[in-house]
């Protein structure tokens, strides 16, 4: 937490020590030029500003080891570590995506997980997707002995001609399974069930550096999931799709990771005044939510409280492929 005259910066997941302040250098310094434009008002009011960066280290997940996964950067770990122990005072640590889900007070459908495919698709089409929906999202998997690592792609990583291929291949495949593949973005793609399917998996993001195990589908039809990923799998290694992409910086896409099932929030109760965003899924919550969402390439303004805008969120994915850095990077 950065606090300076009334203005207090929530910063989450930060990825520990000098590496986190390099790659995230020019953000920051733009911040801080905002703070600057604050303490010279001679009237100081609070303005909260929540900064979101997903996927920058795996921070949340770290909590969940005794000792750093294999090529993390040991104080860097211990870092996060007392970090999040000092920010949540000893309390539960929760998901990003619930953290967020919170700040928009969403309530869900009873029991139900809140459908983050919906929210998604609502934030890229302006529309309520038909059926039940999942995201479907070309991802590059990676298994380790005991953990799964998932890297989610690029557009510029699957080529236009590549995804309408195999969207053609899956569509023929499953269409007497009554699913249906979209894409809205070759880097965003969604599948429509007949019928709400009881198997959930946590988002890509959420999955770095966990157990085999953890990330797995669960519930009454995992196995039914897990089916349709061994398919799919199989599918494009038959027909050569699992090729490497255009710039060698890229991972290849070898796979479709489900994720994002549930519905959508029956209402709201925002705790944020305004959004800068370019991630779909939390402009379509903000949307709904009736909160004013602004892009990323928008100055972020930290002196409108005059304005009646008390808090504010930040949601930058642009460095969501910094997932950990080795020893010794700088």
């Amino acid at each position: 937490f950065l606090i300076a005259d009334g203005v207090r910066l929530s910063l989450l997941k930060p990825t520990g020590g000098i590496n986190f302040l390099v790659h995230v250098a020019g953000a920051v310094a733009g911040l801080l030029l905002g703070l600057r434009e604050v303490l010279r008002k001679p009237t100081r009011r609070k303005l909260d500003v929540f900064w979101i960066v997903p996927g920058l280290s795996a921070a949340l997940s770290l909590t969940r080891y005794d000792e750093p996964p294999a090529g993390t950067n040991t104080q860097a770990f211990k870092d996060q570590q007392a970090l999040i122990a000092a920010a949540l005072h000893g309390k539960p640590v929760p998901s990003l995506d619930q953290f967020t889900l919170e700040l928009f007070g969403a309530e869900p459908k009873g029991a139900q997980d809140i459908s983050l495919a919906q929210l998604r698709y609502f934030g890229e089409t302006g529309k309520h997707a038909p059926g039940y929906l999942l995201c479907a999202d070309p991802v590059t998997i990676e298994f380790g002995r005991d953990t799964l690592k998932i890297q989610t792609t690029h557009e510029r990583s699957v080529p236009l001609a590549q995804a309408q291929k195999t969207l053609r291949m899956l569509n023929e495949h499953f269409k007497d399974q009554g699913v249906v593949f979209e894409y809205t973005t070759t880097a965003h793609w969604y599948v429509h069930l007949s019928h709400p399917i009881d198997a959930t998996t946590p988002s890509p993001t959420e999955c770095q550096h966990q157990s085999l195990a953890a990330c797995m589908p669960q519930g009454k039809d995992a196995g039914q999931m897990r089916a349709w990923l061994n398919d799919i799998q199989m599918l494009m290694h038959q027909n050569h799709l699992t090729t490497k992409p255009i710039t060698s910086d890229l991972a290849t896409w070898n796979s479709i990771w489900f994720w994002g099932g549930g519905d959508l929030p029956i209402s709201y109760q925002p705790r944020i005044d305004k959004v800068y965003t370019d991630e779909p899924w939390i402009k379509g919550l903000a949307v709904l939510a009736g909160v004013p969402v602004v892009p990323l390439s928008v100055p972020l303004e930290l002196t409108e409280t005059a304005e009646g805008i008390h808090s504010v969120l930040v949601y930058d994915h642009r460095f969501a492929d910094l997932q950990s850095f080795p020893e010794g990077t700088a």
